[in-house]
């Protein structure tokens, strides 16, 4: 069964609820940007602790059709003041999809002075520290690999870099491909609303997830 995870970076609490009927038939650019709509006050600051994101794979990821692999993103953007969808491709969507993950939201705001890794598998979603050494400076190729090496080689990551940790408001997201490549998230800065969340990488981990069912 799909569903919505949602993690408040306030109190690191995570829920895991049913997916709302009217996001029901959405999926990529169309969920996140009609739940940035439906949630995010137009006048919020882009990075402040009324923004969320969010990430939905498409309809079709997880399964073997052509082009299906992309993930969208969505937040209100600090480049432009409005509602941004940004989407890359990489292993992330797939995993994602696997694990019947409809999206995953992120809201709240962390007081505390450190980052976070947001790691997922079929048993939920747990908030780890960052590892120190890919925080201050350590470019993506370099922390994908200390990450990789944490928790395993087949993960999808997603990541902010320097710019994303230090809210620059053209900061991107980064995906990790099957190569070991990154793709990126690249429009909008929202690699600094994810840094203001204080959330420096998300771990997908799909090792033992069902096929996506397939009605037709």
């Amino acid at each position: 069964m799909s569903k919505f995870i949602r993690v408040d970076m306030t109190t690191l609490k995570v829920t895991v609820d049913a997916v709302p009927e009217k996001y029901a038939g959405l999926g990529g650019r169309a969920l996140t940007s009609n739940f940035v709509n439906d949630e995010v006050k137009p006048t919020c600051h882009a990075l402040g602790k009324n923004n969320k994101i969010i990430f939905a794979p498409g309809l079709l990821s997880g399964t073997s059709a052509p082009n299906s692999g992309r993930i969208s993103v969505g937040a209100k953007s600090p480049l432009t003041g409005t509602i941004k969808e940004s989407n890359s491709g990489g292993s992330f969507s797939q995993k994602i999809a696997r694990l019947g993950i409809k999206a995953l939201v992120i809201e709240g705001f962390s007081a505390e002075d450190k980052f976070f890794v947001l790691k997922i598998d079929k048993n939920g979603l747990v908030i780890d520290d960052a590892p120190a050494e890919i925080i201050g400076g350590c470019g993506n190729y370099e922390a994908i690999k200390v990450l990789s090496e944490k928790y395993g080689s087949n993960v999808g990551i997603a990541i902010v870099g320097p710019a994303g940790e230090y809210r620059l408001p053209t900061a991107n997201i980064s995906f990790k491909d099957p190569d070991g490549n990154m793709r990126s998230a690249g429009r909008g800065g929202l690699g600094a609303v994810l840094g203001s969340k204080k959330v420096k990488a998300i771990i997908v981990d799909d090792t033992g997830a069902d096929k996506v069912p397939i009605a037709d």
